[in-house]
């Protein structure tokens, strides 16, 4: 009996000392809860029994946030439909300050909205919606949300955005019938050139 115990016991020990990190997440080592040390490379690595372990993924994520409405620099509204490209690039300081995806979601979420609401304030709807596609701005106002999106993620919570996209721009409806209608003029004009 005492031997069927000590081997039991032996066999607990040396799977709690003993993990494998696979090549796609961070792994953080804490002791009572406080972190010891981050594993980025892979492979079969050792730890002491009593410690734990949290596990980071390594890979690009997009979050999808629901869509939102902004104000344009002209007073008009329209929503605007995007998504974030994004990585964990300091496990210990995104575990310090969101812990988890849904944490890192939400800090996302007030990060890009504040940038993008910021930067499509700054733009005329005219320079968002247009029939000449030299005239639309969008890809530039994006590409600076993401800019100024990244450095803040970056030294706040430790997270890398790699791209902030528009997937869709809708206008409510009660814009929808005063852009048509100049789009309509627009093509009157030219039609009569």
């Amino acid at each position: 009996l005492s031997i069927t115990s000590l081997i039991i016991v032996c066999a607990v020990i040396i799977l709690r000392t003993f993990f494998t990190v696979d090549e796609t997440t961070y792994i953080i080592v804490t002791q009572f809860g406080k972190p010891v040390r981050t594993i980025a490379g892979a492979g079969l690595k050792i730890k002491w029994p009593w410690q734990s372990l949290i596990a980071f993924e390594k890979r690009l994520m997009v979050y999808n946030p629901k869509p939102s409405e902004f104000l344009t620099r002209d007073k008009k509204n329209i929503i605007v439909d995007n998504y974030v490209c994004w990585r964990i690039a300091d496990p210990n300081k995104f575990l310090q300050t969101v812990s988890d995806l849904t944490g890192a979601e939400m800090r996302l979420h007030d990060t890009v909205w504040a940038s993008a609401a910021a930067m499509i304030g700054n733009t005329d709807l005219s320079a968002i919606v247009s029939t000449k596609p030299e005239d639309v701005k969008m890809p530039v106002v994006m590409g600076q949300v993401t800019e100024q999106c990244r450095t803040r993620a970056l030294e706040q919570y430790g997270i890398d955005i790699v791209d902030v996209r528009m997937k869709r721009l809708n206008l409510p409806t009660q814009n929808r019938e005063s852009v048509f209608a100049r789009m309509r003029a627009e093509r009157e004009r030219i039609a009569r050139q």
